[in-house]
This record gives structure tokens, C-alpha cells and sequence, in this order.
């Protein structure tokens, strides 16, 4: 299994179903954490943890959007953890349950 790489794997075929990879390799590596996460549109959700990068691309692999975290500690990028999608209707909610406070 390669580092630099999203896997959607199938354990009861025993298979990769789906594969992303960086071009370049190098462009996409988080060495100690990071998540992804299948979007109802069928896009992937993924967090370069280590390197505090977010981004969205599609079944083929295009770039949709990504976020850079602005944080900066000692000239490097503070990292992300993990990141959860949520539908705008929960967001919505969230604000306005945090707005009647």
C-alpha cells in the first residue's frame, strides 16, 4: 500500500475498487494521519492532515476545490486531524440553534 494514495477497498471481493494518486506522487503525502470521506455526489473528501490541506475531487481524480490552512507554527502549516462533511442543512441548523444562544 502506497502512502500517497486514497483506497476504496472491497473486503469481500478482496479487491481495490478505487485508487486516487497525486500527479505528482510527491504532491499528496501525510505520513501520520489523515481521512477521506465518499460525498453523496459520489466526489471524495480528503484531508492531508500533516500538511493542513483539504480538498475535494471527483471519481477521476480532478481537483474540485482544496483549503489551505492559514495557521502557520514555526514556518510550517498547522496540520488538520480529521474533517467530516456535513449537509448544508445541518449547517444551517447548527448556526441557527448557535444564533438563538
Amino acid at each position: 500500500m502506497d502512502p500517497q494514495s486514497v483506497l476504496e477497498l472491497d473486503p469481500l471481493k478482496n479487491k481495490i475498487v478505487w485508487e486516487y494518486k497525486a500527479d505528482p506522487p510527491e504532491s499528496f503525502y501525510s505520513p501520520s494521519r489523515g481521512s477521506s470521506n465518499r460525498l453523496p455526489n459520489g466526489n471524495t473528501l480528503i484531508a492531508e492532515s500533516d500538511s493542513g490541506r483539504l480538498f475535494e475531487i471527483t471519481p477521476d481524480g480532478e481537483v474540485v476545490w482544496e483549503f489551505l490552512t492559514p495557521d502557520f507554527t514555526r514556518g510550517k502549516r498547522q496540520a488538520l486531524y480529521r474533517v467530516v462533511p456535513y449537509s448544508r442543512g445541518a449547517v444551517n441548523a447548527l448556526l441557527s440553534k448557535h444564533a438563538t444562544k
